[in-house]
């Protein structure tokens, strides 16, 4: 797993400082550059390789969908950029998300244009929605030094990753596995000791791939690319540079 430092050792807990950030940031400059290197690299370590993000990482995420090659999958957490700037057409892997039906910064009704796009393109999405507000999955956002409009809800912040598991499980699973038998997976090769103590037992944690029926068995690699918890000014325009 992967995560960028895309703020070069700065770091915020208030979210004045982190609209600050936010509005020095290049969006274009971090897709092209920091997340397109981030899958190059990976991709010469793996075969698959997912992003992820939560809220600004959700809107990095589904640019990074759009407009960087050979990503595999990508899991949203309440964050999109504008609109026009999702170009549907580009996406070609598939695209799960977590939204929040009581967000303020992300309202439910662009959530609900964003699913229209991506399902007119003819993209493999699967949007789920929660009541809940924004940063539901943030277990940092809790009392009274939380941002303003978040909160953290432990139920549906399990009931998002059950689902993001399952959703990475299918997706990042190498194709020379997941095309063989008539698209049924084959049984991967056991642990020499059968068990969680192979030396695998590390990987599978860190890519949280393993679960159910596949657990004590021995990885083929894939990767992720994370993107923490950050907060998106609404309106920012500097998100404008990615258009192509």
């Amino acid at each position: 797993m992967l995560v960028p430092d895309l703020f070069p050792g700065k770091t915020t807990v208030e979210e004045q400082g982190a609209s600050h950030l936010l509005g020095e940031l290049d969006f274009a400059d971090v897709v092209s550059q920091d997340i397109a290197g981030a899958v190059k690299y990976l991709k010469a370590h793996s075969e698959r390789v997912g992003v992820t993000g939560y809220c600004m990482g959700g809107a990095l995420t589904l640019l990074a969908l759009c407009h960087v090659h050979d990503i595999s999958t990508g899991t949203v957490w309440y964050g999109f950029p504008p609109l026009e700037y999702v170009d549907a057409s580009k996406i070609t892997a598939p695209v799960l998300g977590h939204w929040a039906t009581q967000d303020e910064f992300f309202p439910a009704e662009t959530v609900d244009a964003l699913e229209s796009k991506l399902s007119e393109a003819g993209v493999d999405v699967e949007f789920h929605r929660y009541l809940a507000h924004h940063a539901f999955a943030n277990e940092t956002a809790v009392g009274p030094g939380r941002i303003a409009r978040t909160q953290f809800d432990p139920v549906w912040s399990q009931l998002a990753w059950d689902r993001t598991l399952t959703f990475f499980g299918r997706t990042l699973w190498p194709r020379r596995l997941a095309s063989r038998g008539g698209g049924v997976r084959p049984a991967a090769k056991r642990c020499a000791a059968g068990s969680d103590s192979c030396e695998c037992t590390a990987y599978k944690t860190s890519n949280m791939l393993y679960t159910g029926p596949y657990a004590n068995r021995c990885p083929v690699p894939t990767a992720m690319i994370w993107f923490s918890h950050s907060y998106f000014p609404a309106g920012a325009s500097n998100i404008g540079l990615i258009r192509k």
